[in-house]
């Protein structure tokens, strides 16, 4: 594995200490209350640390369809976080999710739809990067062209050879 991408794997297991800073930090914050949203950012922040874990452990075994999917599932963490500031009420939207309700149903301050589109839509003006990845990624979660094409492989005289093999 080439070293700049084992540096950058090991700086990845090492953003723990960020994940628990950042956690400690929310339950520090607004003179130690806690409010509906903190469950949800502490459950992103697990999430993230479980996603970081697979996606560096992926990498290290070169098994691309899986990195790529946990890749795609962090994306989902940031548009799915960032949800909770684009309504009028975070709590009781996080309340409606606790008792079952789903996110895409929900509207925001502006009456939209929070659907998977419209959030990145949003966390695009945030990270310019954000749509293009995740649209890439996508193919990694859902069954498609992607996966059928990971069976090829392109060979130095630009000739393709198929893999085939389980595991």
């Amino acid at each position: 594995m080439r070293q700049d991408l084992l540096t950058q794997i090991e700086a990845l297991k090492a953003s723990r200490q960020a994940h628990a800073k950042i956690a400690f930090e929310v339950l520090k914050a607004a003179e130690q209350k806690v409010y509906a949203v903190d469950f949800v950012a502490l459950g992103v922040l697990h999430r993230s640390i479980a996603l970081i874990d697979g996606f560096t452990r992926m990498v290290e075994e070169k098994n691309a369809l899986c990195a790529n999917a946990l890749l795609r599932l962090q994306l989902d963490n940031i548009i799915r976080f960032y949800a909770f500031w684009l309504v009028d009420d975070p709590d009781s939207l996080v309340l409606k999710l606790l008792e079952g309700g789903q996110l895409n149903k929900e509207k925001s301050k502006n009456g939209r739809l929070l659907t998977d589109a419209y959030l990145v839509s949003e966390a695009e003006k945030l990270y310019p990067w954000l749509k293009s990845v995740y649209e890439e990624t996508s193919g990694f979660i859902h069954l498609s062209d992607t996966h059928l094409y990971a069976c090829w492989k392109a060979l130095d005289n630009g000739q393709l050879s198929m893999e085939i093999g389980m595991g």
